[in-house]
């Protein structure tokens, strides 16, 4: 094995393992052989034998799951580095079984290029089924979660997209139906937010906005973060009438269930001026920066940062307005 002499080595081997068919190293041994000589349905063969002995071996899994995307079993060689990320727990495995996702989502999306949309499909129909079927499907969900994140800032936005649709997925699937679920929609639509996919965000806000409503009901606080998520990003795209609507809705459901001196109030009031602002309709946002700096004022007292912050903001906006010798 050491001279790389797989052929030989596997007649050596071959004679071992039938003398001691239960030594786990002996099929280990003869599965790196027979990789080596390019007989991969042999090394799986093996390597499957091996672990029928010792269950818990991450090093067999991960030359397992290796054997399998040669054969392009990804699917297959995606749970052997699942299983071997849950069994080593340490950042090279984890490290291993992101970069096979990485890889079967990057797979995908060529088939979609490339015109074969049924492969794709029947494809992540069952990279969904793997997860779903998992031992830890929220273990699943999270780790599609954090690869998204991962990818996202690092401007990798096809593999980003690609985790988060996944995580979606598995969220829709996870029992009780909650903020897992809505939260990871919210995530998706910012991954296309941040490319500037505006129509594709809206349509991922307002299907987290649905679920919300669906989960808590329509008069909930739930809904508010997905309204003022649909208002930024109608802000970002200059509809200042429609970001204003948004946040509006918002702002009225958490006052409804918070009162009209809660942080989240004065959080929506900042937000809502804003569009206000862009629209020109001054004398609104004068009336929501006021009732702003109240609120902060007799939350956090006349001294804080944020007073102060906000003070300059209201100084700004009479600027805009032409009003140059308004004071607070």
């Amino acid at each position: 094995m050491a001279k790389k002499e797989f052929a030989n080595a596997v007649r050596e081997l071959k004679p071992a393992e039938s003398l001691a068919p239960s030594q786990w190293q002996t099929h280990d041994l003869l599965g790196d052989a027979l990789t080596g000589t390019g007989d991969f349905d042999g090394a799986i063969a093996e390597y499957k034998e091996a672990l029928q002995i010792w269950p818990k071996n991450a090093a067999v899994m991960l030359k397992l799951a290796a054997s399998l995307e040669k054969k392009e079993d990804l699917i297959g060689a995606l749970e052997q580095y699942r299983l071997a990320a849950e069994t080593q727990r340490d950042d090279k495995a984890r490290a291993q079984y992101a970069a096979a996702q990485k890889r079967i989502n990057a797979h995908i999306q060529s088939l979609k290029v490339s015109g074969h949309s049924g492969e794709a499909a029947e494809l992540e129909s069952r990279l969904t089924a793997t997860y779903a079927a998992s031992n830890n499907p929220e273990a699943e969900w999270q780790a599609s979660v954090d690869a998204g994140i991962d990818a996202l800032g690092k401007g990798h936005y096809e593999d980003s997209q690609a985790f988060l649709r996944t995580a979606v997925s598995l969220a829709e699937k996870l029992q009780p139906r909650d903020y897992r679920l809505t939260r990871t929609i919210g995530q998706l639509g910012h991954m296309y937010q941040n490319q500037q996919k505006f129509p594709e965000a809206a349509g991922e806000f307002r299907r987290q906005l649905a679920v919300t409503e669906e989960i808590y009901g329509a008069q909930s606080p739930e809904n508010a973060t997905p309204l003022m998520l649909l208002g930024t990003n109608a802000l970002l795209q200059h509809d200042y009438i429609s970001a204003g609507r948004y946040y509006s809705r918002g702002l009225e459901l958490n006052e409804k269930t918070f009162g009209p001196t809660s942080w989240r109030v004065e959080t929506d009031l900042l937000q809502l001026a804003e569009a206000y602002v862009h629209h020109r309709s001054f004398e609104k946002a004068e009336q929501c920066l006021q009732r702003a700096l109240a609120i902060n004022e007799t939350l956090y007292g006349p001294d804080n940062y944020n007073l102060e912050h906000n003070t300059r903001r209201l100084g700004d906006l009479y600027s805009q307005w032409g009003k140059f010798e308004t004071t607070r």
